[in-house]
């Protein structure tokens, strides 16, 4: 199963980076921030991975808290809309739509909305992925 979501993870990615990159830089509307927010986005994504699959470190078993018998986590996730410990099709769906939406944005918004959109995406991404290196979350694909 895994196999298959990273599988159908990568055909989609390169749907979407090939079908809309090309026309976006074709007509001279993709700008470095543009690249640094997908960047950002696919390092956020590694990590958001890394913490839904934290569960599964030791060759596929939870690990349970021998003083409360309840599986451990050892992070949890911040984001609001994917809840503390979303699943990898979750993650993979979330990320998709977002990186989507940031090549529409990118391509199609206004110039106030799309420098906005990079703003706020490119501080919070990197505010996201600065405090989950300090806790030790790693970056899997």
């Amino acid at each position: 199963m895994k196999t298959l979501t990273l599988l159908l993870t990568a055909i989609l990615l390169a749907v979407l980076l090939l079908g809309a990159s090309v026309p976006a830089m074709a007509a001279n509307k993709w700008e470095e921030s543009d690249t640094t927010l997908l960047v950002l986005r696919f390092l956020d994504w590694a990590q958001t991975r890394d913490i839904a699959t934290e569960l599964n470190y030791d060759n596929g078993f939870p690990v349970y808290d021998v003083n409360t018998g309840k599986q451990e986590f050892r992070f949890s996730e911040a984001n609001p809309i994917l809840g503390t410990h979303p699943s990898i099709e979750q993650v993979n769906t979330y990320f998709i739509i977002l990186i989507g939406a940031d090549f529409v944005i990118c391509k199609y918004g206004s110039p106030k909305f799309k420098q906005l959109w990079k703003i706020i995406g490119n501080t919070a991404e990197t505010y996201c992925i600065t405090q989950n290196i300090s806790v030790g979350v790693s970056f899997k694909f």
